[in-house]
């Protein structure tokens, strides 16, 4: 009854249209074993292992494989409020000779809190590693800070907004024109979005995000608003 034992498999894989985002193409496996011990009734601690394997289509990145190793903390305080805490340690190990290795500090905390049946929040904070979009760096080092909010209008109708914000740090220099350093982005992006539900198992949405990229390469720099509508089915 204290005890759980969790596997889970994720497969990802990535494609694109235009030949000048060729060289990203790759194929994601994901492995992850988790050990929970209830030591409360309402509170576990549990450690975390996972596995990724990076397999580029093209001999343009290097392929790598990926450990992470967690120890956390799951909460359920009361009925309105929960919360998850991991913090970890990432190793990156690339194939090809030559490349250096990376080892990394990683975490994730959650903290969800339901104000009353129609008022709910959250927020986020994670530091995890990407996959570079550059030819001459080998991985990105990135933190997020997400807050939401969502508010039910009416039995049927929802609003919700999130706001975001993420720095992500290059682990090699890049030279553009006559500027030589480490790229580092800052994203700043809020998502908008009505939900209607006419039955229980349909939900129909529309959004709006607004998206800002600031780096400290003024040609990475952009804004984005995009428009989106999305149907959900649940059985």
């Amino acid at each position: 009854p204290k005890f759980k034992l969790r596997a889970d498999y994720s497969y990802f894989k990535l494609k694109y249209e235009s030949d000048r985002n060729v060289f990203r193409e790759r194929s994601d496996n994901a492995f992850a074993l988790y050990a929970f011990y209830k030591v409360l009734p309402k509170t576990s601690v549990f450690v975390e292992y996972e596995y990724v394997d990076v397999d580029y289509d093209q001999n343009i990145l290097s392929d790598s494989k990926e450990q992470h190793y967690f120890g956390g903390l799951d909460w359920k305080v009361t009925a309105k409020s929960r919360g998850r805490i991991k913090v970890g340690y990432g190793v990156k190990d690339f194939d090809r000779r030559g490349a250096s290795n990376r080892n990394d500090l990683i975490l994730e905390v959650q903290v969800d809190h339901r104000f009353t049946r129609k008022t709910s929040m959250y927020c986020k904070v994670s530091r995890r590693t990407e996959e570079t979009d550059l030819e001459t760096t080998q991985g990105v080092l990135s933190d997020n800070f997400q807050l939401g909010y969502t508010q039910n209008l009416t039995a049927k109708l929802t609003a919700s907004i999130k706001a975001t914000y993420i720095h992500d740090r290059y682990n090699k220099d890049l030279t553009i024109g006559t500027q030589t350093d480490r790229r580092r982005d800052d994203y700043y992006s809020v998502d908008l979005v009505f939900g209607y539900s006419p039955r229980e198992w349909l939900n129909l949405g529309v959004g709006y995000v607004y998206s800002d990229r600031n780096s400290n390469f003024s040609t990475f720099d952009y804004e984005s608003n995009t428009v989106y509508g999305n149907a959900t089915l649940a059985f």
